[in-house]
């Protein structure tokens, strides 16, 4: 089968290890997985006649367009969107703001996905209201995510007071975080298709609150219990994700606390530790969106 996987960070993607790893999974199962710029995607509007061009050219014909891309790319949604409108079949992912921290927090709580307690602010002097709850030290991230670069650490009042009005100076809305221990840990479960395929725990270089997306000094496989199961299952799906890494810490009262969710993990270091053929489980479900008439 032709897929195409629609990326705006073409270059990047090409040598990410998640796209790269599907591409060669895809073609020792005799599939092609053609990387598509939507930047250099363009549609025509004309009343009654709405052409998708690639280059310049007719989008080619595919079996599947799959894409991996940002929340925010409007353009790239468009490109989705209108080559849905056409009949093409499209990998059922839906738009949900995976960088919008307060729309992931408000999504989870709504479908009774366990999280870090958390407070949404917007002033400096509101903060106030969380500190006869929150116990030190805890966690500040901005809004709109930035790969651990927007996320700061409280010790004291003080200085959550501080980080506060350094965020609300900016017009920003903030989350202020309880931390869940242990610290430098999580387990890490890969859901496709609504099923587990495997899990991992992560122990985090030394220094880092919590694991990096791959390259962590120790990782193993581990098996979940049925609670944990349905919790990363749940997740995925509050989040409309076919796939993902679901990412959680066993709490004191050993039910486990949602992290985060990615939707394009590092799949070397899971596969590795488990032996689990992730990516051929994705071609499958990619197989399955084909083949499936309710998908596309």
């Amino acid at each position: 089968m032709n897929y195409c996987l629609l990326s705006r960070f073409h270059g990047q993607n090409q040598s990410s290890s998640f796209v790269s790893r599907l591409i060669e999974e895809a073609q020792r199962m005799g599939h092609h997985f053609h990387l598509v710029n939507p930047q250099e995607v363009s549609f025509d509007l004309a009343p009654g006649v709405f052409p998708v061009r690639y280059q310049g050219k007719d989008f080619p014909e595919f079996d599947l367009v799959h894409y991996a891309l940002r929340w925010d790319d409007d353009h790239t949604w468009e490109v989705v969107d209108m080559l849905r409108s056409q009949g093409r079949k499209v990998m059922p992912v839906q738009r949900v703001p995976m960088g919008d921290m307060v729309t992931m927090a408000r999504l989870f709580a709504r479908n009774g996905v366990r999280t870090p307690r958390t407070w949404v602010f917007a002033r400096a002097d509101d903060v106030q209201i969380a500190i006869p709850e929150i116990k030190f030290p805890c966690l500040f991230r901005m809004r709109e995510g930035g790969k651990g670069r927007k996320i700061f650490i409280a010790h004291h009042v003080g200085e959550m007071m501080q980080i506060a009005e350094m965020a609300s100076r900016h017009g920003k809305t903030f989350l202020l975080q309880e931390i869940i221990e242990p610290l430098g840990e999580d387990v890490r479960a890969m859901v496709v298709g609504g099923k587990v395929v495997c899990a991992i725990h992560r122990q985090a270089p030394e220094g880092f609150i919590r694991p990096k997306e791959g390259d962590n000094p120790h990782v193993t496989s581990v098996q979940l219990t049925p609670v944990e199961e349905e919790f990363v299952i749940n997740a995925a799906k509050a989040y409309y994700a076919p796939y993902a890494a679901v990412s959680f810490i066993r709490g004191a009262d050993g039910n486990p606390v949602l992290l985060e969710l990615a939707r394009a993990p590092a799949l070397d270091e899971m596969e590795n530790a488990t032996g689990t053929n992730i990516a051929q489980a994705i071609i499958h479900l990619c197989e399955d969106a084909v083949n499936n008439p309710q998908h596309g």
